[in-house]
């Protein structure tokens, strides 16, 4: 597609890219009740656009800039670059075609004498149109257009869609377009997981079924065939772990993430809520024993878990049929040893998970706010040259999560009917790290890294120390996100710290709120390479004399 704006934000991409590739999706079997609403548009990283934690920000403006030619120079020169993104069709609904496509194929070599015609059997033959899935790799050559992305999904799917490149920017041509006409690619695909959620969907595509072909018989091995005899023969059923296997059917409250604005704007919007509206229903899948144990923490453990909604949800946790996530619950006091712990009464533990869900609430909406102030500043910076490290700005967010409330399916005793909540859970997505580790890039009660200059990821600890002066500067010194941990691209587990005139002495957001902590950021905060870049206009602190 030609004339794509470089400050489009993700949900600007998602929706050309739908409009563009939803119709030859249709077209490839018109006889399947195809559902659109449910497509997952992803870049090349596999990122769900619709679920990037800063929509207002320019998703591939960053990636277009490239320091100047000249020798020391510290000039960021834009250049146009070509993106992909894909949209994907869930795994339940392409199970569902592939059973469909099955049985038209059965009915019509029970009913045809003569040669099938495979063409209307939404097959790909050699002279079909593509396979879906992915449907298209679409690629963006941006410009740094300064028209609004505007495109309704009602526009004819096969007219050109286009953008007017803005006269402000003339300078800078754009001549790209998605290629939705590219080759067929084989529907035998593997399946792996994205890192992040943000991993609604599989990489790619389920695999088309096959059948075993038959091999020519052969006489195996005496030896294997005892072998293979006498542990197959004397396998037994894991009685204790079976027993401690749980399925609880639960009520899944999402947290959102809101911008800030729209967080002080409604009384209704200040902290999380239970929005039964916006709940789904499904089951959690999951071990009760040691094993299944992720880790313990200072004052929760976290298990290995499985979340089915039903209906699968279109993003976020809960998209996938059986999605792994990490159950969280609190303790107090057992044997870690033994891996023993005490819980809470529901009556205790439910408040506990409430309030880490409304400051991972709250974390989510400032880390948004500080992106679109770093975005703006930089989108302004006009007559300021831009450091060579602004192509380098790490693309951070907080894990998706969400309150679990289990519900009773039997009546026991007086005190529990059926249908009433009897626990609660905090369900996040997973961290995958990779080949780097989990990390705890700040400590709530400090404000320098916990890191030492020559680590890896030490300038991910100086960004987020740069992050804590903005938002300590957007709240007009009452808040800041702190104790930042978590992977190079995912956070959790954080802590709102605000001003001792915030609180009035009682305790608000959790025992991990030092107020002192803001109350003496100005004296002690250090600023780095990021806060005294003249295009953010932060004023510098007196920890940095």
């Amino acid at each position: 597609m030609k004339d794509i704006d470089a400050h489009a934000a993700a949900p600007n991409l998602a929706s050309i890219a739908l409009v563009k590739v939803t119709g030859k999706i249709m077209a490839f079997c018109p006889e399947f009740l195809w559902r659109p609403k449910e497509f997952v548009v992803r870049d090349s990283s596999w990122v769900d656009l619709a679920s990037f934690p800063e929509p207002m920000q320019p998703y591939f403006y960053n990636k277009c800039l490239h320091a100047a030619s000249r020798k020391n120079s510290k000039t960021m020169v834009f250049k146009l670059k070509q993106f992909s993104l894909f949209v994907v069709i869930p795994e339940a609904q392409w199970r569902e075609y592939e059973n469909y496509a099955d049985k038209l194929a059965e009915d019509a070599m029970s009913t045809m004498d003569a040669e099938p015609n495979t063409g209307s059997l939404c097959r790909p033959n050699k002279r079909s149109v593509p396979a879906p899935i992915p449907a298209s790799s679409s690629s963006f050559n941006t410009s740094l257009a300064a028209c609004p992305l505007s495109h309704s999904l009602t526009h004819a799917l096969d007219e050109d869609l286009f953008l007017a490149t803005a006269s402000d920017f003339s300078g800078h041509s754009v001549t790209d377009a998605i290629d939705v006409d590219a080759p067929a690619t084989s529907l035998k695909r593997t399946r792996s997981w994205s890192v992040s959620m943000s991993s609604m969907t599989t990489h790619s595509p389920p695999g088309k079924r096959t059948f075993a072909t038959a091999a020519s018989p052969t006489t195996p091995s005496r030896h294997w065939v005892k072998e293979a005899l006498q542990v197959g023969g004397s396998a037994n059923v894991d009685i204790g772990l079976v027993m401690k296997t749980k399925l609880d059917s639960i009520i899944f409250y999402p947290i959102p993430t809101l911008r800030l604005e729209e967080i002080l704007d409604d009384t209704d919007k200040h902290a999380f809520s239970l929005n039964h509206a916006k709940s789904f229903s499904g089951q959690l899948h999951f071990d009760t024993s040691s094993c299944s144990l992720l880790g313990v923490g200072g004052f929760k453990t976290t298990h290995h878990a499985y979340l089915l909604l039903n209906p699968v949800v279109p993003s976020g946790l809960g998209s996938l049929p059986r999605h792994p996530v990490v159950l969280k619950r609190p303790y107090h006091g057992g044997d870690s040893a033994n891996k023993q712990y005490k819980r809470y009464v529901l009556a205790q533990e439910l408040p506990l998970l409430f309030q880490e869900a409304n400051i991972l609430y709250w974390a989510k909406s400032l880390l948004q706010m500080t992106y679109e102030y770093i975005n703006l500043a930089i989108r302004d910076a006009a007559d300021i040259s831009i450091p060579a490290w602004i192509a380098n700005i790490p693309h951070l967010h907080f894990v998706e999560a969400g309150l679990a409330l289990v519900y009773s399916t039997t009546s026991k005793g007086p005190s529990t009917s059926a249908g009433s909540v009897v626990a609660a859970y905090l369900l996040e997505e997973r961290i995958e790290c990779g080949d780097s580790k989990f990390m705890k890039f700040i400590h709530n009660v400090q404000y320098s890294s916990l890191l030492k200059p020559d680590h890896n990821t030490f300038h991910i600890a100086e960004f987020l120390i740069f992050m804590q002066h903005i938002q300590y500067m957007k709240t007009d010194g009452l808040a800041y996100i702190s104790d930042y941990q978590g992977s190079t691209t995912l956070l959790m587990d954080p802590q709102i710290l605000t001003h001792l005139s915030v609180g009035g002495g009682t305790d608000i957001f959790s025992k991990g709120n030092v107020e002192i902590g803001v109350e003496l950021f100005e004296q002690e905060h250090i600023c780095n390479q990021y806060c005294t870049w003249p295009g953010f206009t932060l004023k510098p602190f007196k920890g940095s004399e």
